[in-house]
């Protein structure tokens, strides 16, 4: 009976974690070292959070680097070899060399360079609980960069680091996270952040999660609801450049949508692949019984993310009624049948993939 961590002597004290995350820190662009194709997507996030009625308040970066530091570069490695360093010193051909070189540099550290450290990283710790005073959690990018195969090989310890600079702080400062799909970047690759709250924050931080990715939040018996202020879903249907896998998806992604199932039109809409680039079809409802069932997706959006993505709908292309195969009427991408001018008729292809594969009926 009792709890079996009592008599434990570095147990940490009881937490109030915050029940419902509703102020977010959020670092300043200037602080954070994304690559090219990463910060288009962060800034996307960030638009995104502010959208669905989340506070933002500002997040200093210093203190948060300076602890994840410590994980490759200060006396806490010694902790590492205290674990495995008999079994790294008689089995060294055993271990990954990299891995090796690591922990095995902490052999020479002397003690008063761990004691030091320890005593910097209860600092730390206790600057970053001032910055919860102001929020409930924070948000990062799950990492800055995609780094290719061959960068990794080529320096497996500097890539790693980098990778890790947004969340090698994360066990050192105490802190427990969530990481989250936020869409894709402009090269099609898939982008995250990561979300943080002081320990025993798991739940607040999976309600939240659950709201920013729309999904259901798994065991936590907490319904997932929007973000900020009341928000309804909008279903939307895409035929062309937006489907998944298509140059144009992202565009969803980084507004937030999700992808709800494949399906088609009813039998009364013809295909035209249009000069545009990236090329894209557009979809003509017909009157004149010659009509076919066209391939489409169908996604949700919040009413934030609907609205930017009806401003960003460049011509020939417009938002109208598409009539499903289900006999939804849902928003969708539509062409004028005036605005085809010069277009081949693709609809024998059924759909735009089928179109771009060369698969016709």
């Amino acid at each position: 009976a009792g709890d079996p961590s009592a008599a434990d002597p570095g147990r940490r004290p009881p937490a109030r974690p915050p029940g419902r995350v509703r102020t977010v820190g959020v670092p300043d662009p200037a602080e954070l070292d994304l690559s090219d194709e990463y910060r288009p997507a962060w800034e996307a996030t960030v638009e995104r959070l502010r959208a669905g009625g989340v506070t933002l308040r500002p997040l200093a970066m210093a203190d948060l680097l300076a602890a994840g530091a410590l994980l490759y570069e200060g006396g806490l490695v010694a902790e590492r070899y205290a674990a495995v360093g008999a079994f790294l010193a008689a089995h060294p051909h055993e271990v990954d060399p990299t891995v090796r070189a690591i922990i095995g540099s902490a052999a020479e550290v002397p003690a008063h360079r761990l004691a030091a450290d320890l005593h910097r990283l209860v600092e730390l710790r206790r600057r970053t609980a001032e910055q919860f005073r102001r929020f409930d959690a924070f948000v990062l990018p799950a990492t800055p960069l995609h780094p290719l195969i061959e960068e990794v090989a080529a320096d497996p310890v500097g890539v790693n680091q980098r990778l890790g600079t947004y969340n090698n702080f994360c066990n050192l400062l105490d802190l427990c996270a969530l990481t989250l799909p936020a869409g894709r970047t402009s090269a099609g690759l898939p982008f995250g952040v990561t979300v943080y709250a002081g320990a025993f924050a798991d739940a607040a931080l999976v309600e939240f999660g659950s709201a920013f990715t729309g999904d259901a939040p798994g065991p936590y018996p907490v319904p997932p609801r929007p973000l900020g202020t009341p928000d309804t879903p909008h279903r939307v249907a895409v035929a062309g450049a937006h489907l998944r896998g298509q140059p144009l998806n992202g565009q969803l992604l980084q507004l937030g949508a999700r992808f709800l199932e494949q399906t088609t039109t009813a039998p009364k809409y013809r295909l035209y692949a249009l000069p545009t680039e990236p090329a894209k079809p557009g979809l003509v409802a017909t009157d004149d019984g010659d009509g076919v069932a066209v391939e489409v997706e169908v996604w949700a959006m919040s009413d934030a993310g609907f609205a930017d993505l009806v401003a960003s709908v460049p011509p020939p292309l417009a938002i109208g009624r598409v009539e499903t195969a289900a006999g939804d009427a849902l928003p969708g991408f539509v062409c004028q049948a005036g605005q085809r001018r010069g277009a081949d008729d693709i609809s024998a292809y059924g759909g735009w993939r089928a179109y771009l594969r060369g698969d016709q009926g």
